[in-house]
């Protein structure tokens, strides 16, 4: 019964082997990981401190916007007016096409005489 003392030690030494090979795995593993961690802490930690910077600058640029909307907003009614014909503006409009129709006229008579001419100055080279 020595003999199985002796196994059961070996035993309970094995086992306990294995335990330690078993713990000394794992605890690399949690420092693995502690490690990875630590390492996004830094990175969210970077991260935090940009967008900590970033967000007076946005929160002023939406600001300006609202302002240059409200003003935009504001000046419609003024531009609408502005943008209708007021009679001397229509009237205006309607002399200047019959300006543009006359001169349009006129330029399509010279085109034609200008032809004419041509035909003429090209009939008297032929002779």
């Amino acid at each position: 019964s020595g003999m199985d003392v002796v196994d059961a030690d070996v035993e309970d030494a094995e086992e306990s082997e294995r335990a330690a090979t078993q713990a000394l795995k794992e605890y690399k593993q949690c420092r693995e990981r502690r490690r990875q961690l630590e390492v996004e802490i830094r990175d969210l930690e970077k991260r935090v401190k940009s967008l900590t910077v970033a967000i007076p600058k946005l929160e002023m640029e939406i600001a300006g916007v609202e302002t240059t909307r409200t003003e935009l907003t504001r000046s419609i009614p003024e531009l609408r007016e502005a943008s209708k014909m007021s009679p001397e503006d229509k009237a205006k409009l309607k002399s200047l096409t019959a300006a543009v129709d006359k001169i349009k006229a006129d330029m399509k008579k010279c085109v034609e005489l200008a032809e004419a001419l041509e035909a003429d100055v090209s009939d008297l080279q032929k002779q």
